[in-house]
């Protein structure tokens, strides 16, 4: 019974991401701060609240939901607006025919996923983060990655592409990619 059980952990462990705890950590610190940078944000907040959806795919959603729980509680508000992170199913996510959501943050999907939800993203001029610098090549807007010092990448195609606009001190912190 142990080997079967050792053998099921085993081969799902191949096919789930494996995520690095302390990138995750900084980027639930420092994304809802980016927020801020955004000139348009006032117009974007309807009702005072940030609503925060955490894309994920599959087994990702134990992730999504930690992840959600630990900014709830480290942000229950951004300057004037209160916060609500949520994990959010990519499918559901795509299936939402309203803007449903401020800002998103997306953990690992697949490709066609992660092209589907850039794409309706920047239709709505909705503020996009992502976990792997990688997925900024599906079309979204920004990324953190650390090296010796944590950088802030910003998709410039997409930047312009969905007509963002951001304060000045932001475009001097930022990495730009193509």
């Amino acid at each position: 019974m142990r080997l079967i059980l050792a053998i099921i952990f085993w081969i799902s462990s191949l096919w789930a991401y494996q995520y690095n705890s302390f990138l995750l950590k900084t980027q639930a610190d420092l994304y809802p701060k980016i927020l801020l940078f955004d000139k348009k944000l006032d117009e974007k907040i309807d009702d005072g609240v940030i609503d925060f959806a955490i894309i994920y795919e599959g087994v990702d959603r134990f992730t999504a939901q930690t992840l959600a729980k630990k900014i709830n509680e480290r942000y229950p508000k951004v300057d004037r607006f209160a916060l609500r992170a949520r994990a959010v199913n990519v499918w559901r996510y795509l299936a939402d025919k309203k803007r449903s959501v401020d800002a998103l943050y997306v953990l690992k999907l697949s490709k066609s996923s992660c092209k589907k939800v850039a794409k309706k993203a920047i239709k709505s001029q909705t503020v996009t983060f992502v976990y792997d610098l990688e997925d900024l090549r599906c079309g979204f807007l920004v990324g953190i990655d650390i090296e010796r010092e944590v950088h802030i990448y910003l998709n410039k195609k997409v930047l312009l592409e969905g007509q963002y606009d951001f304060v000045e001190d932001f475009y001097l912190m930022v990495r730009f990619v193509e």
